[in-house]
C-alpha cells in the first residue's frame, strides 16, 4: 500500500480483491480488516472486489439457494461487508464480484439473468446496513455493452442497485 499511496496520493484510491466468499461465509477475515484500516490510517479510499472460490482454472458463479434467488450468498456478503472498518472521511467502495460476462469469471457459462438477480440481492443486503458511507459498485465487465442491456432487462433493479459504475468508480463529491 505504500507504493499505491505514493502512486495515488492523498484520498486515492486503492483496490483489492476479497475472495473465498461462499454461504458458509461469517465475516471478513483479519487481513481484510487490517486492508480497510490500512488504508484509512494511510488517507487512501478503499475499494474492496468481493469474489467467490477459484476453482478448476475459473471463478465459480455464486451458488444460488434456488433459480433466481441468492439470499444466502447476499447474507454472506452483506456479513463481510458489516463488519469491515468504516470511518467518516471517505466512503468504503464494494465491488460485487467481477467480470460476470466472461467465462473465466462466472462458472464458464456467463449468464446476464443470474448476474442481474445476485447483484441486485447482494445490494439489497448491503443497503440494509443502514450506512451512507458504503458504496456500491457492480462487477467490472469485460467490454460488452449488450450485456448491460441484457442485464438491465432481465432484472430492472439491476439499474437501480448500486451506486458508481465500475467502468467509472470516480464520484463526483469524493474527498
Amino acid at each position: 500500500l505504500q507504493w499505491a499511496r505514493h502512486l495515488v496520493g492523498k484520498w486515492g484510491y486503492a483496490k483489492t480483491m476479497f475472495t473465498g466468499i461462499t454461504k458458509k461465509t461469517k465475516g471478513p477475515n483479519s487481513g481484510w480488516v487490517d486492508y480497510v484500516n490500512a488504508c484509512y490510517a494511510m488517507e487512501m479510499i478503499p475499494v474492496v472486489r468481493l469474489g467467490g472460490v477459484y476453482a478448476a482454472g475459473g471463478w465459480e458463479a455464486p451458488a444460488p439457494d434456488a433459480p433466481g434467488d441468492y439470499h444466502s450468498m447476499a447474507a454472506a456478503v452483506k456479513a463481510v461487508v458489516e463488519k469491515l472498518p468504516r470511518t467518516d472521511k471517505c466512503p468504503l467502495y464494494v465491488e460485487v464480484w467481477n467480470e460476470p460476462n466472461l467465462d473465466v469469471e462466472w462458472s464458464n457459462r456467463p449468464n446476464p439473468q443470474e448476474y442481474a438477480d445476485f447483484f441486485v440481492q447482494a445490494a439489497e443486503a448491503i443497503r440494509s446496513i443502514d450506512d451512507p458511507r458504503i458504496r456500491i459498485v457492480n462487477g467490472g465487465l469485460a467490454t460488452d455493452f449488450e450485456w448491460v442491456e441484457r442485464m438491465c432487462k432481465a432484472n430492472p433493479q439491476f439499474a437501480k442497485s448500486f451506486d458508481v459504475w465500475a467502468s467509472h468508480p470516480y464520484p463526483q463529491n469524493h474527498p
